[in-house]
């Protein structure tokens, strides 16, 4: 195979793998043996993204079909991406606005700023499952609450990146960077939700305002361009929602046909969201147990999505 061609051939496994993940289905060559790329960062960068890619959706297939958490595979793959990022030189990750700069310059700057928000993208879809399990059977179990930590940043760092390359790069749609920004925006808010139930000790709190701030300039910039996307507006209720959570009100979220709001997550089907009546509000803050330390609120999760007509979807 030429150079040409097998360059031609990785950009349609990478393809492949994205559409795979954004739909929950399985990719369509399970093969990883593709030529390893040329020796420059971003090369390499992008040819173990779409490795990584494969592992996260073969993990998420077995999670929907097995009902397991997968923490070990989980952490594996997390630890892949950290090493990555360890080998690339600390100032090849800085970034700044892309206006002022020479065509060839911004199409460098571009290139690396895309491989730069995919790779925070890949660490947000592996911990996304987790944060969602957590809204739904609070937990302490330390992979998940590693997951919440992770989330956080990498979600602001997916954001931040969009931010640059969208107010340049206006035109439209591209490398679905929308997608990915609607997803980060997403889990950051749910984690902010989750948060809230901890009162005083929601040490989100402190971050809280620039996040908000963060997302309604991602939510604005995509109106401004007249993006075609449904997401932003479940995403307004969502941000609607947080504000009244942290206001005190209390959501339940389930598998529900009456819900406030539906959240679709690919390979693991729907969560509605719930706004409680004052007495239920009540009920839940007098009964409400300690969470719970083990995997059985992940297994509850799950099971709950199972009966979700989209659950089967792959």
């Amino acid at each position: 195979m030429t150079g040409r061609a097998e360059g031609i051939w990785f950009l349609l496994l990478m393809a492949d793998r994205y559409m795979s993940l954004r739909l929950g289905l399985p990719f369509a060559v399970e093969d990883n043996n593709f030529s390893d790329p040329r020796g420059d960062a971003l090369s390499k960068l992008n040819y173990i993204h779409v490795v990584v890619s494969g592992r996260i959706i073969a993990r998420n297939l077995r999670m929907q079909r097995q009902g397991e958490p997968e923490y070990d595979e989980t952490l594996k793959i997390d630890y892949s991406l950290k090493q990555v990022a360890r080998s690339l030189p600390s100032d090849w990750w800085s970034f700044s606005s892309l206006h002022g700069l020479a065509a060839a310059d911004v199409l460098e700057k571009t290139s690396t700023l895309s491989a730069q928000l995919t790779h925070h993208y890949l660490i947000v879809v592996l911990h996304q499952p987790y944060i969602v399990q957590s809204l739904v059977s609070p937990t302490t179990n330390e992979h998940v609450s590693y997951s919440k930590l992770v989330v956080c940043s990498v979600s602001r760092e997916v954001l931040l990146r969009f931010l640059v390359i969208r107010s340049f790069h206006r035109g439209g749609s591209y490398f679905g960077f929308e997608e990915k920004a609607c997803t980060a925006m997403c889990v950051l808010l749910l984690a902010h939700i989750d948060g809230h139930r901890l009162g005083q000790g929601n040490s989100l709190e402190h971050q809280r305002p620039q996040d908000l701030a963060l997302v309604n300039n991602v939510l604005n910039l995509l109106e401004e361009m007249h993006v075609p996307n449904f997401e932003v507006e479940i995403l307004k209720k969502l941000v609607g929602i947080e504000e009244q959570v942290a206001d005190g009100a209390n959501y339940s979220w389930m598998n529900k046909s009456d819900a406030s709001l539906e959240l679709t997550m690919p390979y693991f089907g729907t969560v509605c969201c719930v706004l409680m009546s004052p007495r239920e509000q009540v009920i839940h803050q007098e009964t409400s147990l300690p969470p719970s330390s083990d995997t059985a609120g992940l297994l509850d999760f799950l099971d709950m999505l199972e009966e979700s007509p989209l659950f089967d979807q792959a």
